[in-house]
């Protein structure tokens, strides 16, 4: 049996946690099609309770559910990528990183750092945008395509942000698939490219790893050893 109030409080969470920035009343009432005073009633109660943050006029999601989201699926899912990730480091000494989609972008869940001098510097907890980075891209190939139109065009409405471009990202998403990995140069970091890989066959569709190359390393050898490691986990896990 579905209980109403229920229902509303996850549609406006979800809401909430698909966005880039915190989000006015007015453009939640457009998103979740609830009405105004129902939705206000429901911020009050879960900013009470630690769920929901206001900033100046505008809501977003708390730290109470960033408290659950470091459970034990994210302690299981750090467990299942580690011997990929210590093997990607052992092997090149690059950055390697594990990131989880939470809503429109990707937060970072563990890494290991190179020991070079010359590196990308990220933290658990940190995030970037889901759309332009490659720990984005390898997750959102996994997602059907009305899935993906749905995600864009929710951004789309935003008031603000950078709006990701669909034909480009169709095409990008595309070659991940045919791939199996994605790939990013310079967009999020300047100096830095990336390649990400999807941990779907490990059960976690919504998390990738990648590996943080600075430019001046990123060679073709470079680049042929990652994907090398990642063909091969793949194929003997899949």
């Amino acid at each position: 049996m579905k209980v109403a109030v229920v229902e509303k409080i996850f549609l406006l969470l979800e809401t909430l946690a698909r966005a880039e920035q915190p989000m006015p009343l007015k453009l939640l009432t457009d998103l979740t099609k609830l009405p105004k005073p129902t939705i206000y009633r429901l911020l009050q109660t879960l900013q009470q309770l630690g769920y929901v943050v206001r900033h100046d006029s505008d809501y977003l999601i708390g730290h109470r559910i960033q408290k659950l989201a470091s459970g034990p699926i994210h302690q299981r899912l750090k467990e299942t990528a580690r011997p990929l990730m210590r093997h990607l480091h052992k092997t090149l000494n690059e950055t390697v990183n594990l990131g989880i989609r939470e809503g429109f972008r990707v937060r970072y869940v563990e890494y290991l750092e190179t020991t070079r001098s010359l590196r990308m510097i990220v933290r658990p907890g940190q995030s970037d945008a889901l759309f332009s980075t490659a720990l984005g891209r390898a997750i959102l190939s996994t997602l059907p395509a009305e899935e993906v139109d749905r995600l864009v065009a929710t951004v789309a409405k935003q008031t603000t942000g950078e709006k990701p471009k669909i034909a480009p990202l169709k095409a990008s998403l595309a070659s991940v698939r045919k791939k199996g990995w994605s790939e990013e140069n310079e967009e999020t970091t300047e100096g830095v490219c990336c390649l990400g890989l999807s941990l779907d066959f490990l059960g976690h569709a919504d998390a990738a790893v990648s590996v943080s190359v600075p430019t001046a390393r990123f060679n073709a050898k470079c680049r042929d050893s990652i994907q090398t490691i990642f063909r091969q986990y793949r194929t003997l896990h899949e």
